[in-house]
């Protein structure tokens, strides 16, 4: 079993209550993309997913369950470069 949590960046605190990330949302969101990749997902996390309140939230899935997690919400997955940006030094 996987024991993960998620907390809002300290900087993001100091905005308007209405502003700042809901992270049980944002991972309900993921966790339908994780349906979509592996059908029966979210039956299968059952409601050890996602609890806690909107600004620290977590729960307690398998591991097989927890990497399709990840591989949806792109962890370790560096972005694209951009054409044309200049990286300044």
């Amino acid at each position: 079993m996987m024991h993960f949590s998620a907390r809002i960046a300290n900087a993001l605190r100091s905005l308007p209550d209405d502003t700042r990330p809901n992270l049980i949302e944002l991972l309900k969101e993921y966790g339908v993309l994780a349906e979509a990749r592996s059908p029966g997902w979210l039956a299968r996390v059952g409601d050890d997913f996602a609890k806690g309140h909107k600004e620290a939230t977590g729960g307690i899935i398998s591991t097989n369950e927890f990497e399709i997690l990840t591989e949806v919400m792109e962890i370790g997955v560096k972005p694209e470069k951009q054409e044309g940006k200049v990286k300044k030094i």
